[in-house]
């Protein structure tokens, strides 16, 4: 029997103030626990930049987990409102043989053509990739692919 070890790093550009409502509304929706990579909270003079920096963050965050965990293979989950795509191909094109696939909600109708450019540059590595509207589709994917059994 094969033992496999699934551990979920939810890796967000969220301050940690908004740890305890996360924790709530993954418990209510029933998601995988997990270690939450969060942001500092800014000070008061870094209010306006609220949204502005956290997106390196989040690069360097999943960098630095997937250095810790070298022979491990990642799965990426984000979507297509902000930068989860940018960064998901960045870390893609500098690990590909740690990621097995890349996840992407298609949230922003507009931003869906920028997303798929993106997505290719990580196919073209032997990613794995899926731009989806609906659970159903990105479910059906990992199923196509053997991420998982039916």
């Amino acid at each position: 029997m094969l033992n496999i070890l699934i551990l979920f790093f939810y890796v967000s550009s969220s301050e940690w103030n908004l740890y305890d409502y996360l924790v709530s509304t993954f418990s209510f929706n029933q998601l995988p626990e997990g270690s939450f990579l969060l942001n500092q909270i800014k000070r008061w003079k870094d209010l306006l930049k609220t949204g502005k920096t956290g997106h390196e963050g989040k690069l360097m965050r999943i960098m630095r987990i997937i250095d810790a965990f070298p022979n491990q293979k990642f799965i990426l989950f984000g979507d297509n409102s902000q930068r989860d795509t940018e960064i998901y191909t960045t870390i893609a094109i500098k690990y590909p043989e740690s990621i097995e696939a890349i996840y992407i909600r298609n949230i922003r109708q507009e931003k869906q053509d920028a997303a798929l450019d993106l997505l290719r540059k990580a196919e073209e590595k032997g990613i794995h990739t899926c731009l989806f509207k609906d659970s159903k589709e990105a479910m059906s994917h990992a199923v196509r692919i053997g991420l998982i059994g039916i």
